[in-house]
């Protein structure tokens, strides 16, 4: 005999996982899982140093690699983020190259320097996720906007990416990696912004709410950065054709 279910109890509704911080989304599958904080691939040497983050004990600690998880993230959408990992991996390959970009791997001779193409919508998302990440391992919620975007969704707000540089001027590429800069302040700026970080030696904002008082100059989505090379010139093309569409303009 088959026992059936009530109509009213079919299917049964998946509860979201109270861990998880995308659970305001819904659609929370399988058990909690470590998420990395900041993307494990990107860093090459075993322990990562973090500054500013507000739920360190000090203002400086340098942390294993393979340490630097949260369960913070259910398995369902911990794996809709692997896109959006790599393409961070990417840009962070490509901004490695500014230094000698005619110099490929395994290859003894100089070649024009190529022409990188990123997903500025990918790296958007991951701005968005890794913000998420560090506030829920300091027990704050995010605010959903944030939360939507990276998982491509349309934000309640509209969120703005901004690059420290200017139309037509060099972005200074330094010898920084990843590090967390804890809002606010960042040098030159008043405003009050949500998340900042120094991401292989660029320092990249988001912000829920446009930045007007400048004393330092600042690009909203980046198109192109571009190096000079006796071959030509080293480019990096951001694409943000494919982000979704803020439900509000506020």
């Amino acid at each position: 005999m088959i026992n059936m279910k009530k109509k009213e109890d079919w299917p049964r509704k998946r509860k979201p996982h109270s861990k998880c911080w995308a659970n305001v989304l819904g659609q929370c599958k399988g058990p909690i899982t470590g998420e990395h904080i900041i993307t494990k691939a990107l860093f090459n040497k075993t322990s990562i140093r973090v500054d500013g983050a507000p739920w360190l004990k000090g203002p400086k600690m340098e942390i294993g690699r393979s340490a630097f998880t949260s369960n913070i993230l259910c398995k369902g959408h911990n794996n809709k983020l692997s896109d959006v990992d790599n393409e961070a991996v990417q840009l962070s390959k490509a901004l490695c190259l500014v230094k000698n970009p005619m110099n490929r791997p395994n290859s003894n001779i100089l070649q024009p320097p190529p022409e990188i193409k990123i997903s500025g919508t990918l790296f958007g998302r991951w701005m968005c996720k890794t913000h998420c990440n560090f506030l829920s391992v300091s027990d704050q919620t995010p605010e959903i906007s944030y939360i939507q975007y990276a998982f491509a969704e349309r934000p309640k707000k509209s969120i703005f990416f901004y690059f420290a540089a200017k139309e037509g001027a060099k972005l200074k590429i330094g010898d920084e990696h990843y590090k967390y800069i804890q809002p606010p302040p960042v040098e030159g700026i008043d405003s009050v912004y949500d998340f900042a970080i120094i991401f292989s030696g660029l320092v990249i904002i988001i912000t829920t709410s446009q930045i007007t008082n400048l004393k330092v100059a600042l690009i909203d989505r980046l198109k192109a950065f571009q190096f000079s090379t006796p071959l030509g010139f080293y480019k990096i093309l951001f694409d943000w054709a494919d982000e979704p569409t803020p439900l509000s303009r506020q």
